[in-house]
């Protein structure tokens, strides 16, 4: 269940993302709305203390972050960490990716 959304991904390789967006969600959004229902009915049947109680609040408390991967806020950032490879020195990659993966983090974060 977890694989599934990502599953559907190496179909899309390669095409424009108006085109994987448009896949994400016509077959991994019901995916993941299934698993946030299965996280939902399971929450009450696990003590919080409980690996699985925990591992269950915790999904849904990051809830919010996971839905991101239907849209392309992550797409940014991943392109940000390729691009850091090509700067004339270590210093510099490091910095822009610092800078880079802040900016692209406060705008998902609207």
């Amino acid at each position: 269940m977890i694989s599934a959304p990502k599953a559907i991904l190496p179909d899309s390789a390669g095409a424009p993302p108006d085109i994987c967006k448009r896949i994400r969600q016509t077959y991994a959004k019901p995916i993941v709305e299934k698993l946030h229902t299965i996280l939902t009915e399971q929450l009450p049947h696990h003590r919080p203390s409980s690996s699985c109680g925990k591992a269950i609040s915790y999904a849904l408390n990051q809830w919010s972050k996971f839905i991101l991967y239907l849209e392309d806020a992550i797409r940014p950032c991943k392109l940000g960490l390729k691009n850091d490879m090509f700067f004339g020195s270590l210093e510099a990659g490091e910095n822009n990716a610092i800078l880079y993966t802040l900016i692209e983090n406060c705008k998902a974060a609207k």
